[in-house]
């Protein structure tokens, strides 16, 4: 019978007999098999190690049994830390996962845990933690009945992980850990997984810094909720007295509604937007006040002069930010008796940086 090319390998190995001794099932490797060399390996573990140091071949990137599963992740190997790394494709995704050696477990169970609508908010509190992410990887997870250990298959139980996770955890964690004891191969390349109090403490930790996000959040809307007050009751306030500024500043208001200067036959118009009373000053300021003359080369430039709808001049050189409270950015613009071109450049790029999307403006 002729022996198989590398490229015809359907299976990187097959399962045989147990071993009597340890009542474990033993491993073949299809590559060696190729190559006259039909040593038995004693677990899975060994073996999908065996595959990615020896062949270069790992479970989620080689193994056709994975194929399906490998699908939904972008895959790449990273030699030199031995782990291949799938970032999800799922919508909304984009999950990360790292795997020794291109086990095919973590990326499999993440499928179930993370995106099978009637179980992932059953393993929600286990995943959401480093360590229980971990423990999880070491077991076969098909539904929240039971997780197979990839060691020795012993299904445990999984039943109150959604309402008791550090105690499920932990007994799984203890299982595994006993496999590293007792197998002096398996602790070359698996870590001894954490005790139940370290899982609380990473629960609690978890839980906490949601607490304070959730707190930061509420904040961040009470701050935009009482700022679009302000801003408000500015603009009914402003209102108000808006005949006193026409006056002021020597305007008139037409019956569309546009302001027109009549200072020394000025007749230049001024439109409100959004209710910026201060747009009034600022025409005066430019046109009219003690340092307008720094401002002749952009009068007729529409382009520029749009920069300052969004800043209130004041003293005739100082342009401060006029959105929202909390904005404290401001630039004088004088420079050498001259107008400062740099500095208008950098009014404008802090808004469209900063504010280009709290507005309609633009």
């Amino acid at each position: 019978m002729a022996q198989q090319r590398p490229e015809d390998i359907v299976q990187l190995h097959k399962e045989y007999r147990s071993d009597a001794k340890d009542n474990n099932q033993l491993f073949k490797c299809e590559y060696c098999i190729q190559e006259s060399k039909p040593d038995f390996i004693s677990d899975h573990v060994t073996m999908i190690r065996h595959l990615y140091e020896t062949h270069y071949k790992s479970e989620i990137m080689e193994d056709p049994e994975y194929e399906s599963v490998a699908r939904n992740f972008d895959l790449s190997r990273q030699y030199q830390k031995k782990i291949d790394v799938g970032k999800c494709l799922k919508l909304k995704c984009d999950a990360k996962i790292k795997s020794k050696f291109g086990k095919a477990l973590p990326f499999k169970n993440h499928s179930v845990t993370h995106h099978e609508e009637d179980k992932k908010s059953f393993f929600a509190k286990a995943v959401k933690i480093v360590s229980g992410q971990k423990i999880l990887d070491n077991y076969e997870i098909k539904d929240t009945e039971f997780a197979n250990c990839s060691f020795c298959r012993k299904p445990l139980p999984l039943e109150n992980l959604d309402s008791h996770p550090a105690e499920i955890l932990s007994t799984l964690s203890d299982h595994w850990n006993e496999h590293i004891r007792n197998v002096p191969e398996l602790s070359l390349h698996t870590k001894m997984l954490l005790d139940k109090a370290s899982i609380e403490r990473e629960l609690k930790d978890i839980e906490q810094k949601n607490l304070e996000a959730n707190k930061m959040m509420q904040s961040i809307i009470e701050i935009s909720k009482i700022e679009e007050t302000i801003k408000s009751k500015e603009a009914e306030y402003g209102f108000a007295f808006l005949d006193t500024l026409l006056e002021r500043y020597e305007m008139s208001q037409t019956k569309a509604g546009f302001l027109i200067c009549n200072i020394k036959e000025c007749y230049e118009t001024v439109t409100l937007i959004e209710n910026k009373l201060y747009h009034i000053r600022n025409h005066w300021e430019i046109y009219h006040g003690p340092k307008n003359k720094i401002y002749n080369e952009i009068k007729n430039d529409r382009a520029i002069l749009n920069i300052f709808k969004n800043y209130k001049i004041t003293d005739g050189n100082l342009a401060t930010c006029c959105e929202y409270s909390h904005c404290e950015y401001s630039e004088n613009l004088e420079e050498d008796t001259q107008l400062s071109l740099d500095k208008l450049k950098e009014m404008h790029q802090h808004w469209m940086n900063v504010h280009r999307y709290e507005t309609n403006i633009f």
